[in-house]
């Protein structure tokens, strides 16, 4: 009520957040008022109308979300306890269809406000970047125990199989989520040759969605430890749910994406008064929650245009195959219908030891990308990769 200069008062019915405090003008319309005047001396006498303005019913907004998958990925989440959310995008039209939050939440908009590091999935884009410089499925990688890196030493999962350390291809190094062997190909690829790669895929592009979003940040500098460790989606390098089904819609759909969650005809401008929203805190990886830097819905300069191919899309399809087929996704290998491409990643943060973990999963579908989320999960392929497996499951069967 204070934000509002007087216009919602005591008992008024108004949107808290998300596209309902966004577009509430609209949501809301307007209400009756009658004026009237009666003589002050004397109380008897019935008032004199002065003025009446009728009320006016507000106007629906109609939104891409798909009532089914919406009601679906909340089904999926509701007995996850930390904070998760699963994003669903069509990558032919960009639309989102689902952009649901698990209880953990606790009101928070996960799904398209979230900021953390994506952890493995981020090697899509990785994948993209060394592709760019020469790079194919087969091109071998060294894939060992550990890798020093200015004094700090990196290691792969510890569940990862020893069978598969060494020279390895490609394919092998992402399809098993080999860690040291990214790291290892640093100096092929610059942190501005990663970050491009990043944003051909959507990740820190952003987009007017009718309602604030965060798409991600990468760094365009950085050497070291630090460009180390973007190369496997850690330090700087920070996601939404929304973001990285952005990059699984880009990679289904051979170009970059640009979401929408808006039905075609509907405006993404804001009403007035409503940017206080953009300040929404917004659920962080870190202990504390952060703010978004900018809103998307803030004066914005365009994006660049993107440089992503059709044929670069084909190889990372091939690539993200081999993690359903012979990786860590193969339970999605009993999913119904078209054949299921996955990544799946585990983002470490905090201080403690063990640190603690983000669980991470995207997938595309035939015409559905997929990102699903656990901010206190395991591994990517334990905790996200069930809630992936009902996700798909229920939207082909249903």
């Amino acid at each position: 009520m204070e934000q509002s200069d007087g216009a919602v008062r005591a008992g008024d019915v108004t949107g808290l957040g998300g596209l309902q405090l966004q577009h509430n003008d609209r949501l809301a319309g307007t209400p009756g008022l009658t004026i009237g005047a009666a003589p002050v001396d004397d109380p008897g006498t019935p008032s004199q109308t002065l003025f009446t303005r009728p009320a006016v019913d507000g106007t629906d907004l109609a939104t891409t979300l798909d009532p089914r998958l919406q009601a679906l990925g909340e089904e999926v989440l509701a007995d996850e306890p930390s904070a998760s959310s699963i994003v669903a995008i069509r990558p032919s039209t960009g639309e989102i269809l689902a952009a649901a939050n698990g209880p953990g939440s606790e009101g928070l908009q996960t799904a398209l406000l979230g900021q953390y590091p994506p952890g493995s999935t981020f090697k899509v884009a990785t994948s993209l970047a060394l592709l760019r410089k020469g790079f194919t499925p087969e091109s071998p990688t060294e894939c060992t125990e550990e890798v020093s890196v200015d004094g700090r030493t990196f290691n792969n999962a510890s569940t990862y199989p020893a069978q598969f350390l060494g020279t390895i291809p490609l394919l092998e190094t992402f399809a098993q989520s080999c860690n040291t062997g990214f790291i290892s190909a640093r100096d092929e690829i610059s942190q501005a040759d990663l970050a491009a790669a990043a944003s051909d895929l959507g990740i820190g592009v952003e987009a007017r969605i009718g309602t604030p979003a965060f798409f991600g940040s990468v760094p365009t500098e950085a050497e070291g430890t630090a460009h180390a460790a973007a190369m496997i989606g850690q330090g700087e390098v920070l996601v939404s749910p929304l973001g990285l089904a952005t990059m699984a819609a880009s990679v289904g759909a051979g170009s970059r994406v640009t979401p929408t969650l808006l039905a075609a005809g509907e405006s993404t401008e804001l009403d007035p008064g409503s940017e206080s929203a953009a300040a929404t805190e917004a659920p962080s990886g870190d202990a504390t929650a952060s703010e978004p830097e900018e809103s998307e819905e803030s004066e914005e300069s365009e994006a660049p245009p993107s440089a992503f191919t059709a044929g670069e899309s084909a190889t990372l399809k091939t690539l993200m195959s081999a993690v359903v087929e012979q990786g860590g996704a193969r339970l999605l290998q009993d999913v119904p219908g078209d054949p299921v491409l996955a990544k799946t990643g585990t983002a470490e943060f905090g201080s403690e030891t063990p640190p603690r973990t983000h669980a991470w999963v995207v997938a595309l579908q035939g015409d559905l990308a997929v990102a699903v989320f656990v901010e206190e999960g395991e591994l990517g392929s334990t905790s996200g990769g069930p809630l992936m497996q009902a996700f798909l499951t229920g939207a082909a069967t249903r």
